[in-house]
């Protein structure tokens, strides 16, 4: 529980995804295309076309094993180290709104859904 909330006023965001029509999508990464994205006939699938780029994908730099630590178990200094990466970055995805950083939720799954467990994982009784 927990988390931060943060404020973004002024900050281009420099990985979009953008609908460029008829179930197409682009995503950009400091204005160049890395990915387009096509829904499939049917909805069976996405089609997805890979583009080169031309420089490493790093949204944030990679933390190194001494910054970590440092951090230790805290959440709210994992929270903050991740907010200052995410401004300071030219590829990061946010822009203006507010946004909230916070851990995994207590229940897995999709807007308040449980994930489906399989038969295998499911316990029985058998008496």
């Amino acid at each position: 529980k927990g988390g931060l909330a943060l404020n973004v006023n002024d900050h281009e965001p420099g990985f979009v995804i953008e609908y460029v029509g008829g179930a197409r999508t682009r995503y950009l990464l400091r204005n160049e295309p890395i990915r387009y994205a096509q829904i499939a006939n049917a909805y069976e699938g996405v089609h997805h076309i890979c583009v080169e780029p031309s420089e490493p994908l790093a949204i944030v730099p990679p933390i190194r094993a001494q910054q970590a630590r440092a951090l230790g178990q805290s959440s709210d200094a994992w929270y903050k180290h991740f907010a200052q990466a995410l401004l300071a970055s030219d590829g990061s995805p946010l822009a203006r709104g507010t946004y909230l950083l916070s851990g995994r939720p207590e229940k897995p799954g999709i807007h308040g859904r449980e994930f489906a467990t399989s038969a295998s994982s499911r316990s029985t009784d058998t008496s």
